[in-house]
């Protein structure tokens, strides 16, 4: 049997964040270990928390877009990165893409989106 991945959920708003918990709660193989409302607590959670799976907003405060992806790859190079964001431009998807995420989600998609994208950065591929 595989370790349990270990994910931070990182968005502004709390009843995401306790949305996205109960959606990864229901997941086999899949806990929550850390959140962050805003990228200073992040970066604190990914300095002292070894997550596998992090679900990032991009409109937090304190995360600078794609800058922000670039800097969590050098502290943490092995962490699977999943963005929610309400951004549906595809400049930002590719900018995201680019800078470092492993997948790309719009906050107005299907929950069930958000298994199959872990699923896939799990087996080191990309979502979109």
């Amino acid at each position: 049997m595989n370790r349990p991945l270990t994910a931070i959920v990182a968005d502004d708003h709390a009843i995401v964040r306790e949305g996205l918990k109960l959606l990864i709660s229901a997941m086999d193989n899949v806990s929550v270990v850390a959140e962050a409302a805003d990228g200073e607590a992040l970066l604190g959670h990914l300095r002292s928390t070894r997550a596998d799976l992090l679900i990032l907003d991009l409109g937090m405060p304190g995360v600078a877009g794609m800058q922000f992806i670039a800097t969590i790859r050098i502290l943490a190079p092995r962490l699977r990165i999943v963005v929610l964001t309400a951004n549906i431009e595809p400049r930002t998807v590719r900018a995201a893409l680019s800078a470092g995420a492993n997948a790309y989600l719009t906050k107005d998609g299907d929950p069930e989106e958000l298994g199959a994208a872990i699923e896939a950065v799990k087996n080191g591929g990309t979502y979109l």
